[in-house]
């Protein structure tokens, strides 16, 4: 269209668009409604993420003072409201951890399970809610599920992977496998890795009943 345009003399675009008016007004009006939608839509997504930024700054804050009530209010509120925002999955991940500590081993995995299933989240979260929710059904007599959830975690965390690996097939009493996962998460550590030592210690106190 544009280079027969460019051909046109200046009657001849006069009258062409004389006669297509109406449509360019409609293609005009068109363009001018998608911008503005475009724009209100970004004004709408930075104010979400200002306000559960300030929700989620409440929520730490609260953790901090070891006010439990309010952070917990805090981050359900974030879910209820921004959870399509990165601070929902933090949210998620926060209520999560605090149902651990609470012994609401359900509720924790629905929260856990919630992280997972999310497309949208920040890098790594998907794996660090594998990583807990195995770990979970680990302290709670579920290894098997544990290791069928950990088949999908990123290689980033291979040492944390594999020692969770070992904690779970010592809890089957399969000492050999337990044992190559253990020395498989000392490896992936930095040798001046302190934590090289506690996993040694898991090692040799395969099969050791406490």
């Amino acid at each position: 269209m544009l280079p027969i345009l460019l051909l046109m003399t200046g009657p001849e675009l006069t009258e062409f668009f004389h006669r297509h008016r109406t449509l360019l007004i409609i293609g005009v009006l068109f363009f001018l409604f998608v911008g503005l939608a475009v724009l209100g839509y970004n004004k709408y997504q930075q104010h979400q993420m200002q306000q559960a930024a300030l929700l989620y700054s409440e929520l730490v804050n609260a953790t901090f003072h070891k006010n439990n009530s309010v952070a917990r209010a805090s981050a359900e509120s974030i879910i209820n409201t921004y959870n399509d925002t990165p601070y929902g999955t933090l949210a998620h991940f926060f209520l999560a951890r605090l149902d651990m500590e609470g012994k609401q081993v359900a509720v924790a995995e629905k929260a856990f399970k919630a992280i997972i299933d999310h497309h949208e989240v920040p890098l790594g979260m998907h794996s660090m809610a594998r990583l807990s929710l195995a770990r979970l059904y680990v302290d709670h007599h579920h290894p098997h599920k544990a290791l069928i959830l950990l088949t999908k975690v990123s290689k980033a965390f291979a040492a944390i992977t594999d020692e969770i690996q070992g904690d779970a097939y010592t809890a089957l009493d399969q000492p050999e496998k337990a044992e190559q996962a253990y020395k498989s998460a000392i490896t992936a550590l930095p040798v001046t890795s302190p934590y090289r030592r506690y996993l040694q210690l898991k090692e040799a106190n395969i099969g050791v009943v406490p």
